[in-house]
């Protein structure tokens, strides 16, 4: 006599093979359900993860809340040196920018002083002893620009990042 699990008793006839294929087809549809109910919670899961950035093996982050990025650390560039002031050699604008196409910001007459912050490379003027790209960012009267470094006597001090810094980009 077979042993019937499912009632813990044994039976007390025999079953019909047509009992037989329906509790098969029962026991199939169970297991049918079950692994279709398993497969929505894992896409259901996948779903929120994709949702809330959080990915397998993120250990910093145990909930499924946004993901934490950090920022790659940035280089830095070293200090300006403070800012010194020179003299004008001759009447200059002031531009918005280290090129004579640029808005004049102001104008400073010769043998007045600007102070410079920092020197960039620029659009190159031709004057009386040659043409240089060099420019230096100054301020003069409350406003800060950029003149041509051939009209300001900054002497060697230009070429001294330690006196006269390069801007930053």
């Amino acid at each position: 006599m077979a042993y019937d699990f499912e009632s813990e008793t044994e039976p007390s006839q025999p079953e019909s093979a047509r009992t037989s294929r329906a509790r098969r087809r029962a026991r199939r549809r169970g297991i049918s359900f079950w692994i279709g109910f398993l497969i929505l919670v894992v896409l259901g899961v996948g779903a929120a993860a994709v949702l809330f950035g959080w990915s397998p093996g993120d250990s910093s982050n145990s909930s499924l809340g946004p993901a934490v990025t950090t920022a790659a650390p940035t280089t830095t560039a070293p200090p300006l040196p403070a800012p010194h002031a020179y003299k004008v050699t001759d009447g200059v604008n002031v531009r918005s920018g280290p090129a004579t196409s640029t808005q004049i910001i102001s104008t400073v007459q010769k043998g007045f002083e600007v102070l410079v912050v920092c020197a960039v490379d620029g659009e190159t003027i031709n004057v009386n002893g040659g043409s240089t790209n060099q420019w230096v960012k100054v301020s003069v009267d409350n406003k800060t620009g950029f003149v041509t470094a051939a009209y300001v006597d900054t002497g060697p001090a230009i070429s001294d990042t330690n006196q006269i810094g390069r801007c930053p980009p």
